[in-house]
């Protein structure tokens, strides 16, 4: 058996933990001894076939970075002694900003002689040219790399093209396990405080430039002029700024009576009821390569409608188990929102393929097989 440990710091602390729990759960279905070292904010439940250590302690929160940074070392070092005596051999690292904590957390994962297999997740960071020699460095030391889809690849591969034999696609996997879909709408919106009949429109997730809620509030207007009822649940917290450009767009507009912000970090335990109060999710992303958010929302049984961008593609095939728009183009957003809405019974017909495609294409068992298999290729 195959013992092996996924190194993933962030945890519960930004919503990480569902992705590492699916991922361990599926090696150990594959038959692989896992050990996942993460922080002390996350929360582990009982009956696992995973071992759980919370090895990296305050390493969020007011502290000054400097300490903060030495106790995540400390993590490092304490998981890396942990992971030698229990016999592992291959260590998996999910990297999402190719930073210094990250390149010194595979140098010393080196010296301790552990395989080393990477995740890559944010694919676009690769394009700062200050971090080009860091990053050059650090996915170089990695024994294979794993992205989640051809966009990704093509990505990652137009910056690093002697990288081609250790890039491994295999897919990012589906929340099913943790969707809630029992939730009535009626229930949600009680939850929730919501009023009006609707159709609720969300937009879920943290609020940076790249995701393009501006060109989702552009398309607005038009949509409520043919639909007064519409509401837009806006959920999710806003990285690096504030939202007052929003909420200057959504005044300027006249459109705050159907839109509802809710501008903070949602708990989990209300993650069930913004998904089941919903009736189309929308995604207008400026730029993107995998997104969890889709896979949420198929896994919760709710249509989606996505910029077509490329990643985006692999998984959507429009007015089969999703929809799409040109990408920035907020008047065929307008259009699509229209034409979606007035036929409730579609929208309801591509949800449910939207869920069987979650089920069918995203099974974390499949991913873990897939992922075990190219642990074995090292």
């Amino acid at each position: 058996m195959m013992k092996v440990a996924v190194i993933e710091p962030v945890g519960g602390h930004g919503g990480m933990n569902y992705y590492d729990f699916s991922l361990c759960r599926g090696l150990s279905q594959a038959g692989a001894d896992v050990t996942l070292y993460t922080c002390d904010e996350t929360h582990v439940p009982e009956g696992l076939s995973y071992s759980v250590k919370l090895f990296f302690k305050k390493i969020y929160g007011a502290d000054s970075k400097y300490k903060r940074a030495l106790r995540y070392i400390t993590g490092l070092n304490s998981s890396f002694r942990d992971a030698r005596r229990h016999g592992v051999t291959v260590m998996h690292f999910h990297i999402f900003h190719p930073f210094f904590m990250e390149w010194l957390s595979l140098k010393m994962a080196k010296a301790y002689g552990f395989k080393i297999v990477i995740t890559v997740h944010d694919v676009e960071s690769f394009s700062g040219k200050k971090m080009f020699k860091l990053s050059n460095d650090l996915y170089k030391s990695a024994d294979r790399l794993i992205v989640h889809n051809k966009a990704c690849r093509d990505s990652l591969l137009k910056s690093y093209p002697d990288l081609s034999s250790d890039v491994e696609i295999i897919p990012l996997g589906n929340l099913v396990e943790y969707a809630n879909r029992s939730v009535t709408k009626k229930e949600a919106k009680e939850k929730l405080g919501l009023k009006g009949e609707g159709p609720f429109l969300l937009f879920w997730g943290q609020i940076k430039e790249a995701k393009g809620l501006d060109i989702l509030v552009d398309a607005l207007p038009a949509v409520v002029k043919k639909i007064p009822s519409l509401r837009l649940l806006i959920a999710g917290k806003v990285w690096r700024n504030d939202f007052s450009k929003y909420q200057a767009m959504i005044d300027k507009y006249g459109i705050a009576e159907n839109v509802i912000s809710r501008i903070e970090y949602i708990p989990d335990e209300l993650v069930d009821y913004y998904y089941n109060a919903s009736d189309l999710i929308v995604l207008p992303y400026r730029l993107i390569y995998q997104s969890s958010v889709l896979l949420m929302a198929m896994s919760y049984g709710k249509a989606v409608i996505a910029s077509d961008l490329p990643g985006m593609l692999e998984i959507i095939k429009d007015n089969s188990n999703g929809f799409v728009f040109r990408t920035n183009d907020h008047e065929h957003l307008s259009k699509r929102l229209i034409e979606i809405l007035s036929n409730p019974a579609h929208l309801e017909k591509i949800a449910k393929s939207g869920f069987d495609t979650a089920v069918t294409r995203f099974d974390w068992n499949d991913i873990g097989v897939s992922t075990l298999n190219a642990y074995k290729k090292l």
